[in-house]
């Protein structure tokens, strides 16, 4: 009777063994399930941001206040003479606390954008209210103004930063 006993004690032992392995192993698939679908979530929400920051570019660069004769392209002299109004309170009809447009290529000399030292800059900010607005939203834009001297439109590849109000993050 005591070696039934024990046989049947083995076999429960076994049994609980392989109850414990297959909850392990079920455990562990569910973690690279979970794993994977968070990656994906995070490259959705990425692509999502993207797109948000493209819009706004389209919205920016289609305002008259800015906008050259091509689509999606953004005057550089009508931003800087924006800039230098005092009449225009552009952070408010944007909902924006921060928008810069950065000339990328053909790099320029380095150095916030005036009256002064136009064209031969990299930087023009156009509102920079000093709320903490965390990470602005970027995306790549045409950046053109007309060269009086060669009576010609030069284009550039440039970047507009934009964050506040009118983006969600």
């Amino acid at each position: 009777m005591r070696s039934m006993e024990v046989k049947g004690q083995l076999k429960i032992q076994e049994m609980a063994f392989v109850l414990v392995a297959i909850v392990i192993f079920l455990g562990l698939v569910a973690l690279i399930f979970f794993s994977i679908r968070l990656n994906n979530i995070k490259n959705e929400a990425a692509t999502l941001k993207e797109e948000q920051a493209a819009a706004l570019v389209r919205h920016i660069s289609g305002l008259p206040e800015l906008s050259w004769d091509c689509p999606g392209c953004i005057d550089l002299d009508k931003a800087i003479a924006l800039k230098n109004s005092k009449d225009i309170s552009l952070n408010n009809f944007l909902e924006l606390d921060y928008l810069m447009i950065e000339i990328l290529y053909p790099l320029q000399k380095k150095g916030n954008c005036v009256i002064g030292n136009y064209p031969d800059c990299s930087q023009i900010l156009l509102i920079n209210d000093t709320k903490d607005f965390g990470v602005a939203s970027s995306a790549f834009v045409t950046l053109c103004r007309w060269q009086s001297d060669k009576q010609q439109e030069v284009c550039a590849l440039g970047k507009v930063y934009a964050a506040g109000k009118g983006v969600s993050r």
